[in-house]
């Protein structure tokens, strides 16, 4: 850990990688070095330690967020799917936060699908979350399910009447009538 806080993440891995011979059933070591693998680019090595983990700690809120944002590095849906699921559970907080910004970036690359899957989760945790509603209710539209997009459309507009994309929601329900 001091290695790791001082830079010097060759010489942390180093002393993790000693530190899981010597404690294979400890998951903290195990953790710290499959976040240090993936930092150093070692996709290999962070995919051996996480599965470590998750064989120690099924439920690891860091190591299910290092699983997650590998699968994105690797563009493998699946596996971002999965684990964008157990984050809801394990790591609301920062589950929150992250599939919010990552269904707006699937939103913004036209990916609909993946959009919808994201904002789904956003709503497992801030169902009132008018942003999440907002780009569910365009994500549905623009895939052509305009039932999902007006229940998602009008509880946006009834949450946030006063933001400026209340105007775009409105003109999308007055075109669906």
């Amino acid at each position: 850990v001091d290695a790791y806080q001082a830079g010097d993440l060759e010489a942390a891995r180093k002393q993790l990688e000693e530190a899981v011979v010597v404690g294979p059933g400890m998951v903290q070591p195990h953790v710290l070095l499959a976040a240090i693998c993936g930092q150093l680019g070692d996709l290999e090595c962070a995919d051996r330690e996480l599965e470590a983990t998750f064989a120690l700690e099924p439920d690891n809120a860091l190591a299910v967020r290092l699983a997650y944002e590998i699968a994105i590095v690797r563009n493998q849906a699946e596996v971002e799917l999965a684990m964008a699921e157990k984050l809801v559970v394990v790591d609301p907080g920062y589950a929150g936060e992250k599939l919010f910004t990552r269904g707006v970036a699937h939103y913004d690359a036209n990916r609909f699908d993946q959009a919808i899957q994201m904002m789904q989760f956003v709503l497992q945790i801030r169902p009132d979350d008018p942003e999440a509603l907002f780009i569910l209710g365009m994500a549905s539209f623009n895939k052509g399910d305009t039932e999902a997009a007006r229940v998602h459309l009008e509880r946006f507009i009834e949450l946030a009447p006063d933001d400026p994309d209340a105007a775009i929601a409105k003109e999308l329900l007055s075109y669906g009538q």
